[in-house]
C-alpha cells in the first residue's frame, strides 16, 4: 500500500509539472505577443485559447491519474500473485510457481525466484532420498545403533538397539549414553572418540533390564554442538558367549566321561600285564574292563545320536502310533527292576485315546529314558504313575514318581548335556551317560512336541511331554 501511495503522489507531481510547463509557455507567449500586438488583440487571442488549454490540462491530469491507477492495479495484482505463491512455498508447497507475465524487473525477479525454488526442490528431493536410504539401512541393521550429541545425549536409535537393550525408543531418546548403558567405560570411550575424531572397540556386560554381553564400536564423527557427534554401534554377543560356554563345558564333560572308564581300563590292563595273583581276580578285572568298555560304547552311541538329532540328519519315520500300546511295551522292560526295588507301577492311561504321529522307535526311546530315571531315582517301595489326556491338537503324557525330587535351581538345566543334579552320586547309583534327558528333549522337539518337569525336593518329580494327534 505504501508503494502504491508513493506512485500516486509521483503521478500527481508529474501532472502538476506539465501544467506548470503549459502555463509557463502560455505566459511566455503572452509576453512575446505583447511586444508585437496591441493589448486588446492579445487579450482576445488569449481568451480564445484559455479554455482549450484549461480543458487540455484537465484531460492530461485525468489521463495521468487513470494511467497511474491502472499501472498501480496491474503491479498490485502481479505482486499479490507473487505473495500468494511465496506463502505456499513457505508452507512447503514448492510446486507453485511465481507468474512471469512481462519481461520487466518483476518478471526477472519472479523468474529468478522460480529457478531458486526449482534448485531448492531438487536439493530437498536428494536429501529426502538420502534420508530414506539411511533410514532403511538403520532399520534393517542387525547391529544396534545409538547416535549421540556432544554431551552424549541420545538423538537416534534403531529398532535393533531397542531389541538388544530391551528398551523402547521413547525411553532411550533424550537419555544420556551413560544412563542407558550404565558403563563408565563406554562413556569415557565416547568422549575420547569425539575429541580425537577416531573410533574405539569395547566389550561390556549389561545387567539392566536383563543380562547382555555386547561388543561395540564407538566412533567420533563431529565436534560441533547441536548435531550428531558420536555413534555407538554394538552387537549382541550373549548367544555366542553362551554357545562358547556350552562348547567348553561339553568338551570338559566329554573328556571327564571318557577319561574315567579309560583310566579304569588302563589300570586293569596294567595289572593283568604285570601278572594277576590268581585266575579268579583276573576274570574279575576282565569283567570290569568289559563294563567300562560297554559304558564307553553307550557314551559314544549317545553322542552320535544327539549330534544326529541336533543336525536333523536322521529323518523321522512318522506314522500313526498307538501311544498306550507303546507305553505298555516300555513298562514290561522294567518289570524286573520294579520288582527288585518293590516299586508299584500305576497305569492311568484310558482306553480310546487317539493315535499320535510319531516314530515308534524314537518314542520308545523317550519312554524308556523317562521310566529308567523314574525307577533309578525312586525310593524303595515307592510308586510310578503314568497318565495321559488329550489337550487341543495333542496328547499329554505324564510320568510321576515318588523319588528324591529335583531342586528348583536345577530344573532349568536338567535337559542339558551331562548335567547331573547330584554330582556326588556314585557311578553305581547313576550309571547313565548324562545325555538321556537331552536326547529325550531333542526327539520330542523333532516331533513338534514339548517336555517339562515339575518337582520339589523329597516330593518326587513329574515329567510331562506332548505329541501331535494324528488326525488333528
Amino acid at each position: 500500500m505504501k508503494q502504491s501511495l508513493v506512485r500516486n503522489i509521483a503521478l500527481i507531481y508529474l501532472a502538476a509539472l506539465i501544467t506548470i510547463l503549459i502555463a509557463g509557455g502560455f505566459y511566455i507567449s503572452r509576453s512575446l505577443l505583447r511586444l508585437g500586438l496591441p493589448p486588446a488583440q492579445i487579450h482576445a487571442v488569449l481568451s480564445s485559447v484559455r479554455i482549450p488549454i484549461f480543458i487540455g490540462s484537465l484531460l492530461s491530469i485525468a489521463f495521468l491519474i487513470l494511467a497511474g491507477i491502472f499501472f498501480e492495479q496491474t503491479m498490485s495484482r502481479r505482486i499479490q500473485k507473487m505473495i500468494h505463491a511465496a506463502r505456499r512455498h513457505e508452507r512447503g508447497d514448492l510446486a507453485e510457481k511465481l507468474p512471469v507475465e512481462q519481461d520487466d524487473d518483476l518478471g526477472l525477479l519472479a523468474d529468478a525466484v522460480n529457478r531458486t525454488v526449482y534448485s531448492l526442490k531438487k536439493r530437498i528431493s536428494e536429501l529426502e532420498n538420502e534420508k530414506n536410504k539411511l533410514s532403511a539401512i538403520l532399520h534393517n541393521m542387525v547391529e544396534g545403533v545409538l547416535a549421540v550429541s556432544r554431551n552424549h545425549e541420545i538423538l537416534v536409535v534403531n529398532p535393533s538397539a531397542e531389541s538388544i537393550l530391551g528398551l523402547p525408543e521413547k525411553f532411550i531418546l533424550g537419555k544420556s549414553l551413560l544412563e542407558i548403558t550404565r558403563s563408565q567405560k563406554v562413556d569415557e570411550r565416547m568422549r575420547r572418540a569425539v575429541d580425537a575424531q577416531t573410533n574405539y572397540s569395547v566389550e561390556l556386560e549389561l545387567d539392566y533390564p536383563k543380562p547382555k554381553a555386547l561388543r561395540a564400536n564407538v566412533v567420533g564423527v563431529s565436534q560441533e554442538g547441536g548435531g550428531i557427534c558420536g555413534i555407538f554401534v554394538f552387537h549382541d554377543m550373549t548367544g555366542i558367549r553362551k554357545l562358547e560356554n556350552m562348547r567348553r563345558e561339553f568338551v570338559a564333560n566329554v573328556s571327564h566321561e571318557l577319561r574315567t572308564p579309560l583310566t579304569s581300563i588302563k589300570g586293569f590292563i596294567e595289572t593283568l600285564l604285570s601278572g594277576a595273583p590268581d585266575p579268579a581276580q583276573s576274570k574279575n578285572f576282565l569283567n570290569m574292563i568289559a563294563e567300562d568298555t560297554e559304558r564307553l560304547t553307550r557314551l559314544i552311541d549317545d553322542l552320535l545320536q544327539l549330534s544326529s538329532l541336533e543336525s536333523k540328519s536322521d529323518g523321522l519315520k512318522l506314522r500313526k502310533t498307538d501311544l498306550k500300546n507303546e507305553i505298555e511295551k516300555a513298562m514290561k522292560i522294567f518289570a524286573p527292576h520294579l520288582a527288585e526295588k518293590k516299586i508299584a507301577l500305576q497305569n492311568f492311561i484310558p482306553d480310546g485315546l487317539p493315535a499320535v504321529m510319531a516314530d515308534a522307535d524314537k518314542l520308545r526311546q523317550v519312554l524308556v529314558n523317562l521310566l529308567d530315571n523314574a525307577v533309578k531315582f525312586n525310593k524303595r517301595g515307592g510308586t510310578i504313575s503314568i497318565s495321559a489326556k488329550p489337550v487341543p491338537g495333542r496328547l499329554e503324557v505324564s510320568i510321576a514318581d515318588t523319588g528324591s525330587g529335583i531342586p528348583e535351581h536345577a530344573l532349568g538345566h536338567i535337559f542339558e548335556r551331562f548335567y547331573r543334579v547330584d554330582k556326588s552320586r556314585s557311578r553305581e547309583e547313576n550309571s547313565g551317560t548324562g545325555l538321556g534327558l537331552a536326547i529325550v528333549k531333542h526327539i520330542l522337539e523333532a516331533h513338534g512336541g514339548t517336555i517339562q518337569c515339575q518337582s520339589e525336593p523329597d516330593q518326587g518329580s513329574v515329567f510331562s511331554f506332548t505329541l501331535k494327534i494324528a488326525d488333528s
